[in-house]
């Protein structure tokens, strides 16, 4: 890993950016949190109990982590491989949308992850990160 940063909001991961220049692996697991990984570059496999899931650039996935293993590439365009990754505590969602949580965000266990086709939107969110 060339590159790996990490923001963090009481004693919490609540970013994460890595930039590989090479094929990069990684496992782990995380318990009672959702994460939302968006690939800036490359292309990114990820395993867990419920498959295998495929993104690539400009695009993301929302998933319940739990175990996982991870496999990130340059991908078709070449160059590096940059992610972010944004995780998402329902305690703390719950303070944030206290007096009404939008529609968008389940709390509760997201069965299968979700792709994320890019827009403009969110790419301009990543980009400011």
């Amino acid at each position: 890993m060339d590159q790996y940063k990490t923001i963090f909001f009481k004693e919490m991961p609540l970013f994460q950016k890595a930039v590989f220049t090479s094929t990069f692996s990684m496992q782990g697991e995380l318990r009672d949190t959702a994460c939302f990984f968006y690939l800036m570059r490359g292309a990114m496999n990820s395993y867990d109990v419920r498959g295998k899931h495929y993104t690539e650039s400009k695009n993301a996935i929302l998933k319940q982590c739990g175990r996982y293993v991870q496999q990130f590439s340059p991908g078709t365009e070449g160059g590096a491989c940059e992610a972010i990754a944004v995780f998402l505590y329902p305690d703390l969602l719950k303070k944030i949308y206290k007096d009404e949580i939008p529609s968008f965000f389940p709390l509760h266990k997201v069965p299968t992850p979700k792709k994320f086709i890019g827009n403009t939107l969110v790419e301009q969110y990543m980009n400011n990160l």
